[in-house]
C-alpha cells in the first residue's frame, strides 16, 4: 500500500502495571496502547496469512535486553488481504506505566502462506521476529493508537527454492493522519499519489472506499476501472488534513460508447 520501510519509528501508548524496577515511570500514573494492523490489496494473491505469536514493547529505561513488556501473547491468523477499506485487526491492546519506550516487536509463527489461484503455497520466515525502533510517550490516563501498515505485496519475495516474507511495514497515528473517501458507479481500483507515495485501495461493498491513515498532503486520485466498459480518471488537488476525513463523493466514470 504504502512505499516505506521494514523498520520504520513508532509511537505508542498504553498501561501495564509496574512490578519492578524495569518499568518506566510507575508514580506517574498509566496510559493505554492499541495497536492495529492494516494493509493495501495485493491483486496477484488470494490472501496472505501471517501468524502473530506476541507483540511485546521495550522501557527505555531498562538495562536489561531481556525486560520486553508484553502487549499481547494470544496467537493468532490474520489474512492481510482482508484489512482493507478501513478494516484493521487489533493486535495489541493493554496497558503501560507512563514514561519513555523504544523499541518494539512482533514475533511470528511459522504458519504463514499464500493462496494465489487456489494453490496454497507455504512462506517461509528467515527470523521469527520483526523488531522497530520507536521513541513513544506514554501520557497517564491517555489513549494512543498506533497503526502497523503491513505492505503484503512488497513483503513477499520469491527465490528459487520458494516464497520467503521479509516484511515491510509503515508506522502511522491517527493523530497525525486523515483519510480519502467516497464512491465509484462500477468497481474499480483508487491510488492516491502526493508527497513521493502511493496509497491504495478497491472498491467494496456499493462500490465504495476508504483510504485510511493519509498523511496530510495534497493528492491525485486516480481511479481505474475494473471493466473495459467504464474510462479511467483522475481527480487532482485533494486535500487530506490530519484528523479528517475528505469525502469526495461518488465518482461517474463515463462509459465508452
Amino acid at each position: 500500500m504504502r512505499k516505506i520501510l521494514v523498520l520504520a519509528s513508532l509511537a505508542v501508548v498504553a498501561m501495564i502495571g509496574c512490578k519492578s524496577d524495569d518499568n518506566p515511570a510507575s508514580n506517574e500514573g498509566s496510559g493505554r496502547m492499541q495497536v492495529t494492523m492494516v494493509d493495501a490489496p495485493a491483486s496477484a494473491y488470494d490472501s496472505i496469512i501471517i501468524s502473530v505469536q506476541r507483540v511485546e514493547i521495550h522501557a527505555s529505561n531498562s538495562a536489561s535486553a531481556d525486560a520486553w513488556i508484553t502487549l499481547n501473547s494470544e496467537a493468532k491468523t490474520y489474512d492481510l488481504l482482508s484489512l482493507v477499506n478501513g478494516v484493521e485487526a487489533v493486535i495489541g491492546d493493554a496497558e503501560l506505566a507512563a514514561g519513555t519506550y523504544t523499541q518494539m516487536r512482533l514475533v511470528l509463527g511459522d504458519s504463514c502462506y499464500v493462496y494465489a489461484g487456489g494453490v496454497k503455497i507455504a512462506l517461509k520466515v528467515p527470523s521469527s521476529e520483526i523488531k522497530l525502533n520507536i521513541n513513544a510517550t506514554i501520557r497517564a490516563n491517555v489513549t494512543y493508537k498506533l497503526v502497523l501498515d503491513f505492505d503484503a505485496t512488497r513483503s513477499l519475495v520469491t527465490t528459487g527454492t520458494g516464497m520467503i516474507l521479509k516484511p515491510v511495514i509503515k508506522v502511522l497515528t491517527t493523530s497525525s493522519t486523515g483519510s480519502i473517501e467516497g464512491s465509484i458507479n462500477t468497481k474499480a481500483s483508487v491510488m492516491a499519489i502526493g508527497g513521493g507515495d502511493t496509497l491504495s485501495t478497491i472498491t467494496g461493498s456499493n462500490n465504495s472506499f476508504k483510504i485510511v491513515y493519509v498523511k496530510p498532503e495534497t493528492y491525485n486520485l486516480m481511479i481505474l476501472s475494473a471493466s473495459v466498459a467504464y474510462y479511467d480518471t483522475t481527480l487532482t488537488n485533494v486535500s487530506v488534513v490530519s484528523g479528517q476525513a475528505t469525502n469526495v463523493g461518488t465518482i461517474n466514470l463515463r462509459a465508452k460508447l
